[in-house]
């Protein structure tokens, strides 16, 4: 009888750079708190965070997925700890998959060539046409266009740069109506793979918006199996889109990703240091190491607290990001937390239905 006990420790960790960021997006934490003083990493913390995960992963037997730099803030700003962190890694464990995730706005060939030439996964988080773009995410001081800026540097990149780069769009109830167009769009400049996100602060979904999801879906499904089955017949390179952020597909026993932020501390979710009461929310420090009680008991009270508000228990699987949700509650205050509930779970329910079999498709 296999009686192996899952470990809490997440398979993926996050790293932020900074606590400062210079955009205004409409889907992040940034846009509700701003710390007042700029913390940047300590190269040192960094590593012994990482050293700490780890030490830990190889003791419970998990395997590491992924390191990634996120983009809250953009990493970039602090390319040269980067290019440390990054050199750092590889030479110490080179088979770690490492991510960075960058808005564009400071993307530029050389910067590419070194990510690249390390085996590093550029994920950029643009959201397509500038009607989208510009509406979702701004500067915080300035009010120079984000879409042009970033279609500017794109355009002095090497075709086969922008090939290797994959593409975040993150959709809204407010530009869900321009989600193919968006797609599309970014098929056209380049781009070969789309990781289809909607992974910005959980939003209430009017009825209305609902319906336009649903017609939205159905139309980027057919828009994706039309290109598929083109490519395959004129033998060339097929666009991908992954769809797995959209989905919870299995409710697992760990959190999947977790944060070392650029003070040192490990954080469960999404909960920037500097916001109140997020201590709440911190499993550990790089000098100290990893509370996997504490990791398992944030975990449990985030699926009773759900599971309390949840009239159906068998929902939650609709629930793309449980913690994610969660957060946001409790970070902002949400007033009518019952309503971002149902309305995420009718979000799910529509993903599940138009997009399960697609989801479930491998690279041909």
């Amino acid at each position: 009888m296999n009686t192996k006990v899952e470990s809490f420790l997440p398979r993926e960790l996050e790293i932020t750079l900074s606590n400062n960021c210079f955009l205004k997006c409409k889907y992040c934490f940034f846009n509700y708190f701003q710390s007042n003083k700029t913390i940047t990493a300590n190269f040192e913390k960094i590593c012994e965070g990482i050293e700490q995960y780890i030490k830990k992963a190889k003791k419970e037997n998990v395997k590491v997925e992924r390191i990634g730099f996120v983009d809250y803030p953009d990493p970039l700003p602090y390319y040269e700890i980067l290019k440390k962190l990054i050199i750092y890694i590889r030479k110490k464990h080179t088979d770690l998959k490492i991510e960075v995730q960058t808005n564009g706005i400071l993307l530029d060939e050389n910067k590419l060539k070194f990510l690249f030439d390390n085996n590093v996964l550029v994920v950029l988080k643009f959201d397509g046409t500038k009607q989208s773009t510009d509406f979702l995410k701004k500067y915080r001081n300035i009010s120079n266009s984000i879409f042009d800026k970033v279609i500017e540097n794109l355009k002095k990149l090497p075709n086969e740069y922008i090939k290797k780069i994959n593409v975040a769009p993150t959709f809204t109830p407010d530009t869900i109506h321009n989600l193919v167009s968006d797609i599309n769009f970014l098929s056209d400049i380049g781009f070969c793979e789309i990781q289809l996100k909607n992974m910005g602060i959980p939003m209430i979904w009017s009825k209305n918006n609902l319906e336009k999801l649903e017609i939205e879906l159905k139309k980027l499904k057919l828009f994706y199996l039309k290109t598929l089955f083109k490519n395959i017949k004129n033998k060339k390179h097929q666009l991908v889109i992954h769809f797995s952020s959209l989905f919870n597909e299995d409710i697992p026993k760990t959190f999947n990703e977790f944060l070392l932020e650029s003070n040192g501390s490990f954080y469960t979710a999404y909960y920037p240091f500097y916001a109140k009461d997020s201590i709440n929310f911190k499993v550990g420090y790089h000098k100290t190491g990893i509370n996997l009680n504490k990791i398992k008991k944030t975990k449990e009270k985030i699926m009773k607290y759900l599971n309390s508000k949840i009239s159906n228990s068998s929902d939650i699987i609709y629930i793309p990001n449980p913690a994610l949700l969660y957060t946001t509650i409790k970070l902002l205050k949400v007033p009518n937390s019952l309503s971002l509930i149902e309305s995420t779970i009718k979000f799910g329910k529509i993903v599940n239905k138009v997009l399960y079999d697609i989801n479930k498709l491998k690279k041909i």
